[in-house]
């Protein structure tokens, strides 16, 4: 065959497929699915910033040269108290009030370990493929077991630590040697409380998008048929309605 003048393909040949890469405007979009409300995301901020300052002013108290940097066991103290005290009074609201509908349905969610959760804890934490890659069980639905099984742990946590906890503050109103027990299950629930909470900070800091949604609410439709392939599905039998206050977050 011959090429015309300037022509860099002989005539006739057949076309080659185009190497231009796909712009961001020729992909789907990925959509987006609302998955905390804002009652959600605030009741875990508050719980989350109070668990954190409790874990702060812990060391000071078994430790009285860090409680002098900071004002004294004096000042320590009653910080420690009255957050602990207050510690669960977000949830309690949230599930008690009618504006906590969301919060009480993910909570009948993790109440409960289903065959996939059970699949998911095998073969260290979750089936894998044969590049090594995990594959989540077609049925896990919102929540996997191991933010399941840390949401229970962590709530007990709190409670145990809130009745130890007032023990230890007001002995006389309970029976003698009640105080010197509490302070032992204190002690050990605080550690297990400090380990729990820097597990889920480093989990989340591992799984950004998963991160992002519990500040912005939105979670995409891709990373949900991947990690929560039964909770999508729900999602799209019956489309859940939300809130006129959710704005989906420009791209």
């Amino acid at each position: 065959m011959r090429s015309t003048a300037g022509s860099g393909t002989r005539t006739g040949s057949p076309a080659r497929p185009s190497t231009e890469p796909v712009t961001k405007s020729t992909r789907r979009p990925d959509r987006r699915i609302y998955r905390f409300d804002e009652i959600e995301r605030l009741v875990h901020w508050l719980t989350g910033a109070m668990v954190l300052v409790l874990i702060a002013t812990a060391g000071p108290l078994y430790v009285p040269a860090f409680a002098n940097d900071l004002g004294g066991r004096a000042v320590v103290q009653p910080i420690h108290i009255a957050v602990g005290l207050c510690m669960l009074i977000p949830v309690v609201l949230a599930i008690a009030l009618p504006w906590g509908r969301a919060l009480r349905a993910d909570l009948r969610r993790i109440n409960g370990f289903t065959r996939a959760d059970r699949d998911w804890f095998r073969v260290s934490g979750g089936p894998v493929d044969a590049a090594g890659r995990r594959v989540e069980p077609a049925a896990l639905g919102k929540f996997n077991p191991g933010q399941k099984l840390n949401t229970v742990l962590v709530g007990a946590s709190l409670v145990v630590l809130l009745i130890s906890g007032s023990v230890m503050t007001w002995p006389r109103h309970f029976p003698v040697g009640w105080d010197t027990g509490a302070t032992f299950v204190h002690d050990c629930a605080a550690i297990g409380l400090t380990i729990l909470v820097t597990g889920h900070i480093v989990m989340a800091l591992f799984h950004p998008q998963a991160m992002r949604s519990i500040v912005t609410g939105w979670i995409s439709e891709s990373w949900a048929a991947k990690h929560a392939p039964a909770w999508l599905t729900e999602r799209r039998e019956v489309e859940s309605p939300v809130p006129a206050t959710a704005r989906e977050p420009a791209e």
